[in-house]
């Protein structure tokens, strides 16, 4: 580092006071005077410093040590010591003697040892009470902290030798503090917890509040839905009902066409049948009463062969005849079942008729 020495002696001259040069001045010796001049002749030094108060070195290091005072005095000093673990500086490495040494040489253990012995825990009256005064049990008439501050010691049964008790300050010994931390953790725990449950219980209220009324606006809006469904269902039903039924008239009209055109026809054949069968019954008769003559004129002319034909042929036209008259029976007899199941038809169709009549009826 290199120092500059030009200006050192101005800059650190102490000049003398106003006072001292008057001093000299007024003095009847020469030497005085020779000094007093000297003084007033230097060029670092106008005549209007003499009216102006000069700070030595030594008020100005006053006024620096006492600022530095009043900084230290405003402020919460630590002492941070730092202890070696061995000698050889390696991480790891626990050396007992020389931490034990470095202890007692920094004065740790008479730092603990006084600390002990004093009244370590100071606290005023009123911040003891805002912390600790809600756990007093039996309220007290005076509220004043310094009275609700000797209740608390007295409730939690502190001994007299372990505390003292001052104006505005209480000082409380080593360990003295913790049962009454101990109880406030374990209160302020209970009340945390009464707090869960009671902010759980009012949660739970007020969702079942929200849930209900939540349902109630759901079961409007389905009630509201039911009713317009309902009216969209009615009208399809009544668009479909009419649809059902123009199908079911049409229906209707299509096997009444149909089973009136098969009556017609099974009419109409049974008719024919009749007509055929009494020609050909007439026809046959004829027939035969004509062979009969002819049999009885040639009677004697015919041949034995010959009536036998005649015979056989008389016969077959007999057994036609009665298969004639069995199938007119069996055609009558089915003409008299389909007019039956005509009549037994129509009857249902007008049992069906009037049920649907009277659906119509209810639907509307």
């Amino acid at each position: 580092v290199l120092y500059d020495t030009n200006g050192f002696l101005d800059k650190n001259r102490n000049p003398l006071s106003s006072e001292v040069v008057q001093l000299l001045s007024s003095c009847d010796g020469q030497l005085p005077q020779l000094f007093a001049k000297k003084m007033f002749n230097q060029p670092l030094q106008p005549v209007t410093s003499l009216d102006t108060p000069m700070q030595s070195v030594a008020l100005q290091f006053k006024g620096q040590l006492f600022k530095l005072m009043h900084q230290l005095e405003s402020t919460r000093s630590h002492f941070i010591c730092c202890i070696k673990p061995n000698s050889k500086q390696l991480p790891g490495t626990y050396e007992e003697y020389l931490v034990l040494q470095q202890l007692r040489c920094y004065g740790i253990f008479e730092v603990i040892r006084i600390s002990r012995s004093g009244y370590p825990t100071r606290m005023t009256h009123q911040a003891f009470t805002e912390r600790y005064g809600f756990l007093l049990s039996d309220p007290i008439v005076s509220q004043d902290p310094l009275s609700i501050s000797v209740a608390l010691l007295k409730q939690f049964n502190v001994l007299p030798q372990m505390y003292q008790i001052g104006y505005t300050k209480l000082f409380l010994r080593t360990g003295q503090i913790s049962a009454l931390e101990d109880r406030r953790k374990q209160v302020l725990r209970g009340v945390i917890e009464v707090q869960k449950y009671f902010r759980g219980h009012r949660a739970r209220c007020l969702f079942h509040e929200l849930n209900k009324g939540a349902k109630i606006v759901c079961g409007e809006n389905i009630r509201r839905k039911y009713a317009a469904e309902s009216i969209r269902c009615s009208a399809f039903a009544s668009q479909l009902l009419d649809e059902q039924l123009t199908a079911v008239v049409y229906l209707q009209s299509v096997i009444r066409g149909w089973l009136a055109r098969r009556h017609f026809n099974n009419m109409h054949n049974l008719k024919q049948s009749n007509r055929g069968s009494v020609k050909s019954r007439r026809k046959m008769g004829r027939k035969i009463f004509e062979a009969k003559d002819m049999l009885h004129e040639q009677q004697i002319q015919v041949l034995p062969s010959v009536m036998a034909e005649l015979q056989r042929r008389v016969l077959k036209a007999e057994t036609n005849l009665g298969q004639k008259e069995h199938e007119n029976a069996t055609l009558r007899e089915q003409l008299q079942k389909s007019e039956a199941r005509w009549l037994d038809y129509e009857a249902k169709m007008k049992s069906m008729e009037e049920m649907w009549q009277k659906q119509m009826v209810s639907l509307q």
